[in-house]
């Protein structure tokens, strides 16, 4: 005999870690907490039905309580799906993870749908490890979404987007220039062919919109300027982005006539 009457702590632990996780298996959406009490009716009592609960009375843990924990957490859980990071440059990947409702392996297949598009894409088939999660890289173009089907589930995941940023660079070919001399003013903003940009003048402390660029077919951009007045200028691109890629401002450069 202990505390607990005529069952032991670490019985009742034995007995919580078997007996749940065979009704876990068997009838995974049963809430069985009415099989056993939370807490015990009343610590050292001489029944032993007043000691068994998963808790003294003071919510401190008992041995069962851990075995129901370890029960829960194995058979509990929900099929999930996530990425990091959410929001990429042009080029970079993320990472897609899957975690399944069952910790054991199970076959699961990426989808895709690119804003834009009208139909959901396979992009890959693998299986999750033993403790039923699995990492995928991706490194869409443009905005997607994704969910993973789990087929022995028949689990369909809810869709997470990742949104893809353009980048823009600009640059100049002199830095120092005579008044009315030319200066040439180019860059690039991945990936934006035949794209519309803005040009940017800082005048105080606002930007101002000086004039409409029009990218190349491979995204780049290129003018000539000629500054008739002394002083320092400084320039930047801007591209505002559209429902497939978010925009992006290039560094600004800086240019002294004298």
């Amino acid at each position: 005999k202990s505390d607990t009457g005529a069952v032991s702590e670490a019985v009742q632990a034995q007995y919580i870690g078997e007996a749940y996780k065979r009704l876990f298996e068997e009838f995974p959406y049963v809430d069985a907490l009415f099989m056993y009490n939370l807490r015990n009716n009343e610590d050292g009592g001489a029944s032993s039905w007043a000691n068994f609960g998963l808790m003294h009375r003071d919510f401190t843990a008992k041995p069962g309580y851990g075995a129901f924990k370890q029960a829960a957490a194995t058979y509990w859980r929900t099929t999930s799906i996530s990425v990091s990071p959410q929001t990429i440059f042009y080029g970079q990947s993320a990472t897609v993870a899957v975690k399944s409702a069952r910790q054991e392996e199970t076959s699961v297949t990426l989808q895709a749908l690119p804003v834009r598009s009208a139909a959901w894409q396979d992009v890959t088939s693998t299986a999750t490890n033993a403790e039923g999660t699995v990492s995928i890289k991706v490194a869409p173009r443009v905005g997607t979404y994704y969910r993973a089907v789990l087929p022995a589930l028949q689990t369909t995941t809810s869709a997470v987007l990742v949104k893809v940023r353009v980048r823009a660079t600009a640059k100049l070919n002199r830095t120092s220039v005579r008044r009315r001399q030319t200066v040439q003013l180019s860059g690039r903003i991945l990936v934006a062919p035949r794209g519309v940009a803005m040009l940017q003048q800082k005048r105080g402390a606002r930007w101002v919109n000086v004039r409409r660029l029009r990218t190349s077919s491979s995204s780049t951009f290129s003018l000539r300027m000629r500054p008739y007045r002394k002083g320092r200028y400084y320039f930047r691109i801007v591209y505002y982005g559209d429902s497939s890629r978010l925009g992006a401002t290039s560094r600004y450069v800086g240019i002294r006539v004298y």
